[in-house]
């Protein structure tokens, strides 16, 4: 009976053996994983996951890591380190360098502020700990209001960065024979697991991500791991069971089993980037692991010589964005940050994707070839003649016109159109004088209504100074006033009736305070900058046990990040005794924003006193009483905001 190597039949007891060979696959892979992250980062409601890309990355790093040591280790009997990092360091720095020095140029010339808010950033990406730098600064990568930080998605090079400091010194001391290679797979397995343990740990002892954000656990090296490490098992396996003598009947039946895991898995993969929400409980309890499994499966068979799999998803266009997509990865955040739709130029939709995407792939393709290659090919020296490059880069003047044209020519009118407002401390809105209870009066009739142009951004609700972008001052009306949750308005002498109406909510029911009380008289409004759902929550238990709250409940909550269910539900089911419970529902464009309001439709109609408030409906209308970030009211918007609420509570 004849008898088959697992390396695809062949008779060699060690593939590393024959020389160093292109992994078919791999690099149509890595376009995959860009092209996620990019339709993530745009907006597409069809790439809900699409920051999943970012963990297939992972799990190809740590594959291609742990094979290219262990068949380095194979072909001359030790690891060389200093050859190693200086390789990664012709791989990872001409581009992050080209990046960081546009980005500066452009800030020194446009945004000057934003450039001494970057200091902290440009000095964590070149140190590769930009991850903890944001950990440690409060930043959040799902939550936020504003303008995002144009270095933020460096997190994941930092989380990279760590484990090849880490990593290859592990394999030289576990690595000798084969036994060994099963030994590291163990421990790969091992500390995959015990991260992702850590993220499910610390998810479920923060509720994330409905008490708490998920960037911490998002950011960090300690929870995040687990991706690197899969794949890093992934390659282990390999080399553990490379050269074991197989029988052709048996060979066959296991390569027609690894290539429909292979087809299961990018079913897998591809699904998760297209449905699973960055707030999903499910995704900090597991999720990131159960991907990063699916995703190392996929890149095992598509890896494997003479894989079907991997010869389907080799096609040119995948190939060409995979070899490219570092720099992809690097340019398409500035890129995005400062070319946000209707806010920053007035394009919108697919025009305004195609320019971004444009502006994109003509930078990454001008550092490719300019920086990228030739230094990875020739070294450092390179450097001191690039005028003299290959006859390729004499088209690159073109491309770079094209694209610093059509970036630079929208960035000044950004200086005059955003104006950031910090606020130190919680701001609450306080009705003057006691409340009485009035007559039911007939709302105003609404005016037309609002609408909005929503953006990213980043702040986390735990931050001490949340960002909101606003065209008009920060209202001065706003005072500071003793919270009334977890008991500390039972000291606040309150009168002696509560109020008829009560309302509690966020910035935006901050903007629209003085309107709401001349058309719900006697309403008390307790609202703060950056409150989250589940915090406006805690407010209303501290109201009700002070014997502070309204028949009438207005609750404006979901603009700050995902409303818990769980969290509603019980509040409903508290407010269950109260005349009327109104919820308003969210207008931004954010990713939570869909799941919030359906939430909110479906949670009325299993309370009888509740009702929605269609804020998203009237907003799609009027989005000239918004503020840019397509969230916050403009003067204008306030009466028609108020009304609306009066209306829905009958005051």
């Amino acid at each position: 009976m004849s008898r088959a190597a697992f390396t695809g039949g062949r008779r060699t007891s060690d593939a590393a053996a024959e020389g160093p060979r292109r992994l078919v696959g791999l690099d149509a892979l890595r376009g995959l994983a860009v092209l996620g992250v990019l339709a993530y980062h745009a907006g597409l409601q069809r790439a809900r996951g699409g920051f999943l890309g970012v963990d297939l990355f992972f799990v190809i790093s740590g594959f291609l890591i742990t094979y290219l040591l262990l068949r380095e280790r194979v072909l001359r009997g030790s690891i060389r380190f200093g050859a190693f990092y200086a390789r990664r360091a012709r791989r990872l720095l001409p581009a992050l360098f080209g990046m960081l020095a546009v980005l500066v140029g452009v800030l020194a010339l446009f945004f000057p502020g934003d450039l001494r808010e970057a200091r902290g950033d440009v000095a964590a990406a070149l140190g590769y700990f930009s991850n903890w730098w944001y950990v440690v600064h409060h930043r959040s990568y799902f939550v936020a209001m504003g303008r995002p930080q144009p270095l933020q998605h460096l997190w994941s090079l930092a989380v990279e960065e760590q484990f090849y400091l880490v990593w290859p010194a592990v394999i030289a001391l576990v690595c000798v024979a084969r036994v060994r290679r099963r030994l590291l797979m163990a421990v790969a397995l091992f500390g995959a697991l015990a991260s992702a343990w850590w993220m499910r740990h610390l998810a479920i002892s923060g509720n994330v991500p409905y008490d708490t954000d998920a960037s911490r656990l998002y950011f960090g090296t300690d929870t995040h791991a687990s991706a690197l490490l899969v794949g890093a098992a992934a390659a282990a396996l390999i080399a553990s069971v490379r050269g074991a003598e197989i029988p052709s009947r048996r060979w066959r039946w296991i390569r027609f089993g690894l290539e429909g895991a292979g087809l299961a898995g990018v079913a897998a993969v591809v699904w998760a980037m297209i449905s699973v929400s960055e707030f999903s409980p499910t995704l900090y309890r597991g999720g990131f692991l159960a991907f990063a499994v699916a995703a190392a499966v996929v890149v095992t068979v598509a890896s494997r010589p003479g894989s079907v799999l991997g010869r389907a998803l080799d096609t040119p266009v995948l190939r060409w964005i995979g070899l490219r997509s570092y720099g992809l990865y690097l340019w398409h955040w500035p890129v995005f940050v400062y070319t946000r739709p209707g806010l920053d130029w007035p394009l919108h939709g697919w025009t305004a994707l195609g320019a971004r995407l444009a502006i994109t792939f003509g930078l990454t393709e001008i550092s490719y070839r300019v920086l990228e290659q030739p230094i990875r090919r020739h070294g450092w020296r390179v450097v001191l003649r690039l005028p003299r490059l290959a006859p390729s880069a004499v088209a690159t003047p073109i491309v770079v016109g094209t694209a610093v044209v059509a970036l630079t020519a929208v960035l000044p009118s950004v200086v005059v159109r955003t104006i950031t407002a910090r606020s130190p401390a919680v701001a609450t809105v306080v009705p003057g004088g006691a409340p009485t209870l009035p007559q039911p009066t007939d709302p105003s009739p609404p005016p037309t209504s609002p609408s909005a142009t929503p953006d990213p951004s980043p702040t986390t609700a735990a931050a001490p100074t949340p960002t909101v972008s606003h065209t008009h001052a920060p209202r001065s009306t706003v005072t500071s006033r003793p919270s009334t949750s977890a008991g500390s308005a039972a000291g606040s002498n309150p009168p002696a009736s509560p109020p008829p109406v009560t309302a509690v909510g966020d910035s935006v029911l901050i903007d629209a305070a003085d309107a709401l009380r001349r058309v719900c008289p006697g309403v008390e409004v307790d609202a703060a900058i950056g409150w989250q759902a589940h915090r406006i929550f805690a407010e209303l238990q501290g109201l009700r046990a002070a014997g502070r709250l309204g028949q009438i409940v207005i609750i404006e909550a979901g603009t700050n990040g995902p409303v818990s269910p769980e969290e509603l539900s019980q509040t409903l089911s508290m407010l269950a005794d109260r005349q009327r419970v109104v919820l308003v529902n969210n207008h931004m464009d954010r990713p939570w924003k869909p799941q919030n309001n359906a939430l909110f439709s479906q949670a009325v109609k299993d309370h009888p006193n509740a009702a929605v408030a269609d804020w998203d409906a009237l907003a799609d209308q009027h989005p000239q009483w918004l503020t840019p970030d397509g969230v916050h009211l403009l003067p204008e918007g306030n009466a028609p905001y108020a009304n609306l609420l009066a209306q829905a509570a009958g005051c």
